[in-house]
């Protein structure tokens, strides 16, 4: 990336809502003359129409569906751009979609919008991870991680405060111990999506600090629920349990309606409206 395209970028991070530095960054690739340029200039005008849509309008359909085409003829190319620029900045090595500290990127409105990563790349190259685009979604594919140490999380309260979404992966909840108390660090982010970790045990304690304001207004997570349904065989009649796992949703001050379209948005997922989770304290 050169340092034009840099500039493009940080203008981006600056102002993440203004499409027409998008455009104007689209206005610049075509203007470079490549093939590979002009190829991220149409996408970036693709996804920033498809933004301005409805999330339920037919029409996102069939960008949706360019946007897929034109990313998977043509994400070699960019995504080794990114790489050639992070080995630059001296962090060789530690792209890996197992095992780095960047483990993948993903776009929206034509940047780099979601960075899946390692709790340590957070508290070790978090000026790195953040210049890559305008982040509104980190995914942390491991929790806890060595190193971790929440008041060096604190330290990161403008980065974090551009987040719309830090969702988790891989975390174990009881082996170590996880105490919620270690969300506090995002409670300024608007959505935590704790969907592919389990929380059952702690699901009491999540509510209660949601309710208090100490983790983020907002917080998906599954729970398993258990039903009860009546079989005959043989002329008896039997109890049979089934469990399945159902997204739940703690929002104490009713924003998840409206943040819903917006996460569809970012994410691609259209979630249904989900069950609230228990009452106030």
């Amino acid at each position: 990336m050169t340092d034009d395209e840099l500039a493009f970028i940080r203008a981006a991070i600056a102002e993440p809502d203004e499409d027409t530095i998008r455009l104007a960054y689209a206005d610049w690739l075509d203007e470079q003359g490549d093939a590979v340029a002009a190829s991220r200039a149409e996408f970036v005008r693709l996804q920033v129409r498809r933004s301005r849509l409805d999330v339920f309008d037919p029409e996102r359909t069939n960008l949706l569906e360019q946007e897929t085409a034109c990313l998977q003829k043509h994400k070699r190319d960019w995504n080794g751009r990114v790489h050639r620029y992070l080995t630059r900045a001296k962090f060789p090595g530690k792209v890996d979609a197992r095992r780095g500290l960047i483990r993948g990127w993903n776009y929206h409105r034509g940047m780099i919008a979601r960075v899946t990563a390692p709790a340590e790349a957070l508290t070790t190259h978090p000026d790195l991870m953040f210049a890559l685009g305008p982040v509104a979604h980190l995914h942390l594919a491991t929790w806890p991680a060595a190193g971790w140490e929440p008041q060096v999380v604190r330290q990161l309260a403008e980065p974090l405060s551009r987040l719309k979404i830090v969702s988790f992966a891989g975390a174990t909840w009881t082996h170590p111990p996880l105490s919620v108390a270690s969300l506090e660090p995002f409670a300024q982010v608007p959505l935590l999506d704790l969907r592919a970790v389990t929380v059952d045990r702690i699901t009491l304690e999540l509510l209660a600090r949601t309710w208090s304001g100490v983790t983020s207004p907002i917080v998906l997570y599954r729970a398993t629920v258990t039903t009860t349904r009546t079989e005959r065989w043989g002329g008896r009649a039997y109890q049979v349990q089934d469990s399945r796992l159902e997204v739940r949703v703690i929002d104490p001050h009713k924003k998840w309606d409206a943040l819903r379209l917006e996460f569809a948005d970012l994410t691609g997922e259209v979630l249904s409206p989900v069950p609230y989770q228990g009452t106030r304290r």
